[in-house]
């Protein structure tokens, strides 16, 4: 399931995409997405960590996309952001689920890797 800090990475690396190399604060990234600053500088600073974005201290400074936009797959976006998004079912404790015999283990399993792959396929670039 898509989760906001996802939706909201992707967000703001379309606005960087948009901007075609000229860096960008938190703050006008917020503006022009309309999405809180305090929450986007949380998901940015994962973005930089992963080295989707590169980030610059100082007056000049800001976050510029570290990649070509149809080099960087949704996948690796998702990743950084929530790296529990692909969790594989078997994984994830849950009060409806045994460990030791599911019989939608094999199902989810399978679902997972065709949305991965998915994802995988699908670049920043596929959305502007």
């Amino acid at each position: 399931m898509l989760n906001r800090s996802i939706e909201y990475a992707v967000l703001g690396l379309l606005d960087l995409a948009a901007a075609r190399g000229e860096r960008k604060s938190i703050k006008q990234i917020a503006v022009a997405t309309g999405l809180p600053q305090s929450f986007l500088g949380k998901i940015f600073q994962k973005l930089s960590n992963a080295g989707i974005v590169d980030h610059k201290f100082g007056p000049d400074g800001g976050f510029v996309l570290a990649m070509a936009p149809k080099r960087l797959s949704l996948r690796v976006i998702f990743q950084a952001v929530d790296p529990d998004y692909f969790t594989p079912c078997d994984r994830q404790a849950t009060s409806y689920c045994s460990r030791k015999k599911c019989s939608l283990r094999r199902v989810l399993r399978e679902a997972e890797e065709v949305h991965r792959d998915f994802l995988q396929r699908q670049s920043l670039a596929d959305l502007l």
